[in-house]
């Protein structure tokens, strides 16, 4: 099986690729500027961040490769162990783009608690 970036893989890929771009934007700069969530250590967490976000965009994209290749008559004795790749490997990829929201939601919850 050779893996082709092409038609929905791509669109897949960027489509998470923006997710996680817009999701860096909202958590990293606008809501600490709105002191909305703290800021102190947020270098440290957006560091964390960049391999996360990247492997969970290149993760959905090669998901829905499997997925979509499951589908194909020459892979018909392993078509759901395809599936099953494909299903696990995007739900690890939209943890790793969900990563900077999961950061914000418990920093959040952190920083009321405090009060």
């Amino acid at each position: 099986m050779r893996f082709s970036f092409e038609g929905l893989t791509n669109r897949d890929f960027k489509t998470s690729l923006s997710t996680w771009v817009s999701l860096e934007f909202l958590v990293f700069v606008v809501l600490p500027v709105l002191k909305i969530i703290p800021s102190d250590n947020l270098q440290r967490w957006f560091l964390l961040s960049l391999p996360l976000g990247l492997g969970g965009a290149f993760l959905v994209g090669v998901a829905s490769d499997f997925v979509a290749r499951a589908r194909e008559d020459e892979f018909e004795g392993s078509r759901i162990v395809l599936v099953w790749i494909g299903q696990v490997g995007g739900w690890f990829g939209l943890a790793g783009i969900g990563f900077p929201m999961i950061l914000a939601v418990s920093r959040f919850l952190r920083a009321f608690g405090n009060l």
